[in-house]
């Protein structure tokens, strides 16, 4: 039987395109196989340019922000990038048509419920009011049922200069009101942003603005309860309205949401990111509230998280 050997400079060249064949198959290998790795997905946070929910000052302190902050402890799956919004409206008419964009902290004015991809329940504030100059609140009594004020009296009497937002998406009822009697007289004000409608009040222009409690209170500097102004609730409004996280209906926003509902489902009836922000504020939980969060857990714990 013969014996078949490899000699000389042939052999060489040979048995080293062998081995060079068999590094490069295993490098190959090897790339394939960090391919099949799930890559790292980014998610684009954007923020309403308002004190109570972006802080814009780098300690973030807003309500938005906390939420944000608990989302990138929790989700490191995530690469979370945190960007002002400007205008809000802008970024809502972006996610309606399914970018990857997501809303931490989204008040649920029942305009895009069915055009977004929202969280449970995560935070309950008082719905918008009346904010008023406290030496007018003796004027305002032939417009009171009750403790509520009827916005639709008072706005077709012209007797009071009232500023709201243009275009903003307020809770129905109020919507409906001012789609109605907002152009009722010359004493009516539509701000181009909520920035602007605040500064106007600030300054003196206008006398009642419809808006958030909790947001004018921040943003005016001045308490309810010590400053210029009180909040009175509009008759026929709600009490409460729900704020959730928001994303386009895009795979990413899908994902999102599934996840921020695990996280609100696992963080119990008051989660870490409202004690942080009530904390900070140096504020108690209104007892109300405290079982309207609880209304919320319970809610979450009957969901099988099957967005």
């Amino acid at each position: 039987m013969t014996k078949f050997t490899i000699k000389g400079q042939l052999g060489k060249a040979i048995l080293g395109f062998t081995a060079l064949f068999i590094s490069q198959a295993v490098a190959t290998q090897k790339i394939k196989a960090e391919n099949t790795q799930a890559p790292i997905l980014s998610v684009d946070w954007h923020f309403e340019t308002l004190p109570s929910v972006y802080s814009g000052d780098g300690r973030y302190t807003g309500v938005g922000d906390r939420l944000w902050q608990w989302y990138t402890r929790h989700m490191p799956e995530f690469v979370h990038n945190h960007l002002e919004s400007v205008p809000i409206r802008r970024t809502i008419s972006r996610m309606v048509r399914g970018e990857a964009i997501c809303q931490p902290f989204f008040l649920n004015t029942d305009a895009h419920a069915n055009d977004l991809y929202l969280s449970e329940p995560l935070l309950w504030v008082p719905a918008e009011r009346l904010i008023v100059r406290k030496n007018l609140i003796p004027h305002l009594a032939k417009f009171k049922v009750g403790p509520h004020i009827d916005l639709a009296h008072l706005l077709i009497s012209g007797e009071k200069r009232i500023g709201f937002v243009g275009g903003r998406s307020y809770t129905k009822y109020i919507s409906n009101v001012l789609d109605k009697h907002g152009h009722s007289h010359k004493n009516i004000y539509q701000a181009r942003s909520t920035s602007q409608l605040l500064k106007m009040m600030a300054s003196g222009r206008i006398d009642i603005i419809i808006e958030f409690p909790w947001t004018a209170e921040k943003s005016l500097g001045s308490s309810p309860q010590t400053g210029n102004f009180a909040h009175i609730p509009i008759s026929g409004a709600p009490t409460w309205i729900s704020a959730h996280t928001a994303c386009g209906r895009s795979a990413l926003g899908h994902e999102i949401i599934r996840r921020v509902n695990q996280l609100a489902h696992k963080a119990g009836p008051i989660p870490p990111y409202i004690r942080e922000y009530f904390e900070f504020q140096g504020l108690e939980i209104d007892p109300a509230l405290a079982r309207k969060y609880h209304e919320a857990y319970e809610g979450l714990v009957k969901l099988s998280f099957s967005y």
